[in-house]
C-alpha cells in the first residue's frame, strides 16, 4: 500500500490519531508474529496455527479498512481506489475463504499467508509510524523496500493455494451460493466467483510488485547518478 503522506499539514488530532492507529497495528501484527512462532516452536507443523492467531488477525486485517478512511477523508496522501482494492482483497481473502472454510485451515496455504502477511505488516506500520515521527532508520527503509521481493511472491502463492483448496468445499456445500428459481429472480454461484477471482492476480501482481521496484530505487537512491552539467 502508499505511504501515508500528508496532502497538507495535518492537524494535531489526525496527528496523534495515525500515529497511535500505526503503532497500534504494528503491535497487533507483533502479537500475530509470536503466536506464529509459539506455535511452529511447539508443534512443529502448520496445523493448527491458524486456530491459534485466529482472533488477532480477524481483528487487526479487518482493522485495516481505516486506512481507506484516512485515503477518503485526505489526512494521507493516498490512492483511494487503490487502497481500497489492497485492502479488500486481504479482508476478502480471510473473510471469503480462510475464515468460513475449515478445510483450508490446515493447508499448505496458511503458513505462506500467514508469514508472508505478518512480516510485511510490522515493516510496514513501522515504517508509517517512523515517517509520522518525522525520522526514518535506514534499516526500516531498506527493509521495506527489500524484504518485498520474497514476501510478495510467498503471500500471494498463499493466497492463490489457499482459494485453490477452497474451490471443493464451497462448490460441494453450495456456500454463499443462490440458484434459480427464488424470489429474487437472481442467482450467483460463490464457486465461479472465487474461480473468477484467479486471472486478477496474474493482472495486477506483476503491475504492483515492478512498481515496489521502481519504488525501492528511488526510496534507497539505486537510480543512476545524475548526468554531469555540460560546461562552455
Amino acid at each position: 500500500m502508499t505511504a501515508p503522506q500528508t496532502t497538507r499539514k495535518q492537524s494535531p488530532i489526525a496527528q496523534a490519531w495515525l500515529i497511535m492507529y500505526n503503532v497500534a497495528m504494528t503491535a497487533g501484527w507483533l502479537v500475530i508474529g509470536l503466536g506464529i512462532v509459539n506455535h511452529f516452536y511447539k508443534h512443529r507443523t502448520h496445523k493448527g496455527l491458524y486456530r491459534q492467531v485466529e482472533k488477532q488477525l480477524l481483528f487487526f486485517q479487518t482493522a485495516a479498512i481505516f486506512e481507506i478512511i484516512h485515503a477518503a477523508t485526505g489526512i494521507v496522501r493516498s490512492n483511494v481506489m487503490l487502497t481500497t482494492m489492497q485492502v479488500f482483497s486481504r479482508v476478502g481473502i480471510v473473510w471469503g475463504v480462510i475464515q468460513p472454510v475449515a478445510q483450508v485451515h490446515n493447508t499448505e496455504g496458511i503458513p505462506m499467508l500467514m508469514v508472508a502477511w505478518t512480516i510485511t505488516e510490522i515493516i510496514r506500520y513501522l515504517y508509517y509510524t517512523f515517517m509520522l515521527l518525522g525520522t526514518t532508520p535506514y534499516i526500516v527503509v531498506w527493509l521495506r523496500y527489500s524484504l518485498f521481493t520474497v514476501l510478495y511472491p510467498l503471500g500471494v502463492s498463499g493466497e492463490l493455494l489457499s482459494i485453490y483448496n477452497s474451490l471443493k468445499p464451497v462448490r460441494d456445500s453450495q456456500m454463499y451460493s443462490l440458484f434459480l428459481p427464488n424470489q429474487l429472480n437472481f442467482s450467483i454461484d460463490y464457486h465461479i466467483v472465487l474461480i473468477g477471482t484467479i486471472p486478477f492476480y496474474f493482472i495486477f501482481f506483476p503491475q504492483l510488485y515492478f512498481h515496489m521496484f521502481a519504488q525501492r530505487k528511488k526510496a534507497l537512491g539505486l537510480g543512476p547518478p545524475p548526468s554531469p552539467k555540460k560546461t562552455n
